[in-house]
């Protein structure tokens, strides 16, 4: 829990946070991209 919101504070602070809704938009990409890396990397090791 606490990964998640010290990830969330490092990308608000890349997009030079306010809370439009095309920055969120872009903080949830951020998050689904990474997501997705983690899945890809998990995955790999698995095969390893």
């Amino acid at each position: 829990m606490n990964e998640k919101y010290e990830r969330r504070n490092v990308l608000k602070d890349r997009v030079d946070f306010d809370a439009s809704a095309i920055n969120m938009a872009s903080l949830k990409e951020a998050d689904v991209e990474i997501q997705s890396m983690k899945r890809k990397l998990t995955a790999r090791r698995r095969r390893e």
